[in-house]
């Protein structure tokens, strides 16, 4: 499989909640991220998910939107993935935030270089990336 998302995390699914029109898959990635991800029932049924069964998520780069890390936060977002800022690659208008997410995986992530300086987000720093559950993709092979 190739495609342009730069993340790709491989895991199992945990758990699988069907309700009226959308399901809720909870895929487990690492031993300290989970990722919740909300499909309609009907690709649920195309892609036979269950407990156990090994799926991937796509997440494309610019879909999180990073916060520095604070427990007293209270967000609608689903996921909240910590993780320790690995380097920062900064660009005229964006830059590239990577963060170690547990189990040697790592979430890249695109912001404008403006919240990178406003954040003052530099290796070594704990952050916590937001995603939806419902911009990120799942997947079977």
């Amino acid at each position: 499989m190739r495609t342009s998302a730069r993340n790709v995390f491989h895991g199992v699914i945990e758990s699988l909640v069907e309700g009226a029109v959308h399901s809720e898959v909870v895929l487990r990635v690492s031993e300290t991220t989970d990722l919740t991800v909300i499909i309609t029932n009907k690709s649920a049924e195309s892609l036979e998910l269950r407990e156990g069964l090994e799926a991937f998520a796509l997440i494309k780069a610019s879909s999180p939107i990073l916060m520095l890390e604070d427990d007293s936060v209270r967000l609608s977002a689903r996921n909240q993935i910590r993780g320790t800022v690995l380097s920062v690659d900064p660009g005229a208008v964006n830059s590239e935030v990577q963060l170690d997410i547990g189990n040697s995986k790592v979430l890249t992530v695109v912001i404008t270089k403006q919240s990178v300086d406003s954040l003052n987000i530099t290796p070594g720093i704990r952050m916590c990336a937001m995603v939806k559950a419902s911009q990120i993709i799942l997947g079977v092979e």
